[in-house]
């Protein structure tokens, strides 16, 4: 069987519902799956792991998908076990730690390149590169390193954001209709852009895909494809970013 995996930004579009800006890509993932095991270890908002996996079955469920948590004490044979997995988001730095923890990396890395279907979002996606390096969560856990399930060859910054640059007319157009904004506008803070070219000056070597919101990366085998409307970007070290607006495969720039 050949590895299959969609890595996904985030779960849900604004004004979206769950993974609706992702359904076709699930279907075709997961097609001949009844059941989905799920890995909710990163524990957004410390919502506990079965408040977590009660959240979302009913989304798989409407798309004819059972959902499962993984077993609490015997995690492992859940992995064995799977016939799909889902990793949620979160925190990205709890979530590699549980999975340390549980000595689940090897295990589930082997099923995957076995051809069990994988299903990240956020965290999910973070996990899949070689490292966490470009994830935007605080180390709330310690992690043992950074380096994660490596299922694909580069790393991925979700939850990606471009620059917003205002004239001094544009500026002040926002301004008179929402001086709400001032602050924002204001803020000097490291742009998304600059910390991911920091991230490679100081020596880190991994390609970076970074996707927006509502874009995602469909794997099958080494053959990556970008799928969603909102595009990404693709930092390599010394050079500058390729941006790509529009669905097809990426393998002509991770590649070369």
């Amino acid at each position: 069987m050949s590895k299959s995996l969609l890595l996904v930004s985030n779960t849900k579009v604004h004004g979206g519902k769950h993974f609706d800006h992702a359904r076709e890509e699930i279907a075709s993932l997961f097609h001949g799956v009844e059941r989905i095991t799920f890995v909710p270890y990163a524990n957004p908002s410390g919502m506990g792991h079965k408040a977590y996996t009660d959240a979302l079955s009913p989304v798989f469920r409407e798309r004819g998908y059972g959902l499962k948590m993984i077993d609490a004490e015997n995690p492992a044979e859940s992995i064995r076990q799977a016939e799909a997995i889902f990793v949620g988001g979160g925190n990205t730095w709890q979530l590699l730690k549980e999975l340390k923890d549980r000595r689940l990396l090897s295990l589930i890395r082997d099923r995957v390149n076995g051809g069990v279907p994988y299903l990240g979002s956020s965290a999910g996606s973070n996990v899949a590169g070689i490292t966490i390096g470009n994830t935007n969560d605080m180390p709330a856990a310690e992690a043992y390193g950074r380096d994660a399930l490596g299922l694909v060859q580069f790393n991925v910054n979700p939850h990606y954001q471009d620059t917003v640059i205002l004239s001094d007319e544009q500026r002040a157009a926002v301004l008179e209709i929402a001086p709400q904004l001032k602050k924002l506008l204001d803020h000097q803070g490291e742009t998304r852009e600059q910390r991911i070219r920091e991230y490679h000056a100081l020596g880190n070597p991994e390609t970076v895909i970074a996707l927006r919101e509502g874009s995602m990366l469909r794997v099958r085998d080494d053959k990556v494809t970008l799928k969603g409307k909102t595009g990404s970007l693709i930092f390599r070290p010394g050079v500058d970013p390729v941006r790509v607006d529009t669905e097809g495969s990426l393998d002509w720039i991770i590649s070369s």
